[in-house]
């Protein structure tokens, strides 16, 4: 068993995939994917690919599930890298499945001559009755029957994609699925650590027990957090220790941490349903502001992985109770309502998009 914090290693950024018209690119300062217990499995499953530079079968295709900022497209391509330092004549591919118009093309040229590993970005953005489907099922079998590798990435495992294909989901969850969790305390430390090393910067332990033990966020939203930090440092400043207050001006936050990303949830939901956010957290039980608040709730903690408490702190001091019961408002109307249901899916799509600006 895995116990404590460990690095996945991955090569430095000079060691990038190729990339056309449709592939990614790999910025990252950071060249290793900093996990810990609560990614355990993450470390098993990748162990042999780390060591031996091939993706087996069983694991093929590799499914990488998380939401925004969880770090999944920084593993995909950094694993795509090194893949290209271990396999110099069978390069990596990696191709973002939300660009539609681009891809489609490219997909057929792939599927008729797989090679190397394939990275496919963004799965679940393709929509049941898209064009696309046939497509990628097609491109996944061709990599399958030739024995390549595949590395796919989604927001949350395969089990859940309703709105994907069924014919896509069976592909999938013929492989490995990995659940990439939020940043455990430990996690966060050393991501930290990790960031004031390459940034040249200290930060003070009140800093760093803030931004560690009560920021409840993802692993891409904490590097955010930190670099919006150093950017505000002045040019030639010699004294780079960061205070708690810096970090909570930076954050906008009047007293406290971890309420950031729910602000923005609730900001995108009130401006959709035509509401304010102070009426969202306020007390008002009409309909045309409780289902926007319970959306908030849903999205806070589904998409944005806030927990039920640091919600219910935002919108009034509710009891974690109240944002649980109206979770699962949210869930049983998706399943009745087909507005609800598509309202979530557009929103859901908004915040995404948003996070990865």
């Amino acid at each position: 068993m895995v116990t404590g914090v460990f690095t996945i290693p991955l090569p430095a950024a000079g060691c990038q995939p190729r990339h056309n018209s449709v592939v990614l690119k790999h910025n990252s300062s950071m060249n290793g994917f900093i996990a810990g217990a609560e990614n355990r499995l993450l470390l098993a499953a990748l162990q042999p690919f780390l060591i031996s530079g091939r993706l087996s079968q069983a694991a093929s295709p590799l499914v990488l599930c998380g939401g925004a900022g969880s770090g999944k497209t920084h593993l995909a391509t950094g694993l795509a890298a090194h893949w290209n330092s271990q396999n110099r004549s069978q390069k990596a591919t990696i191709v973002d499945l939300s660009k539609v118009r681009r891809v489609t093309k490219f997909l057929s040229s792939l599927s008729e001559s797989p090679s190397g590993l394939l990275v496919l970005e963004k799965i679940d953005r393709i929509a049941s009755g898209s064009a696309m489907v046939a497509g990628v099922c097609r491109l996944l079998d061709a990599y399958k029957t030739h024995s390549q590798g595949i590395i796919v990435t989604a927001s949350r495992s395969p089990h859940y994609l309703k709105d994907c294909s069924v014919s896509i989901r069976s592909r999938l969850l013929g492989g490995l699925v990995i659940p990439l969790n939020k940043p455990s305390t430990e996690t966060r430390r050393e991501i930290i650590h990790t960031l004031e090393k390459l940034l040249g910067i200290s930060f003070s332990l009140d800093a760093v027990d803030l931004l560690s033990e009560k920021t409840q966020t993802t692993s891409g939203k904490l590097i955010e957090i930190i670099c919006s930090v150093v950017s505000e440092i002045p040019p030639g400043t010699q004294k780079r220790v960061i205070g708690s207050k810096q970090i909570l001006h930076c954050l906008g936050q009047g007293g406290g941490v971890g309420l950031l990303e729910i602000q923005q949830v609730a900001k995108v939901v009130a401006g959709y349903y035509g509401t304010t956010v102070s009426q969202i957290r306020g007390r008002s039980r009409r309909r045309e502001v409780a289902i926007p608040r319970n959306v908030v709730m849903y999205l806070a903690h589904n998409q944005a992985e806030n927990s039920l408490t640091s919600i219910g702190k935002y919108l009034g001091c509710r009891d974690h109770t109240t944002v649980m019961h109206g979770c699962r408002m949210i869930e049983k109307k998706m399943v009745s309502d087909v507005s609800i249901a598509g309202d979530i899916k557009i929103l859901a799509d908004v915040l995404e998009m948003r996070s990865e600006a």
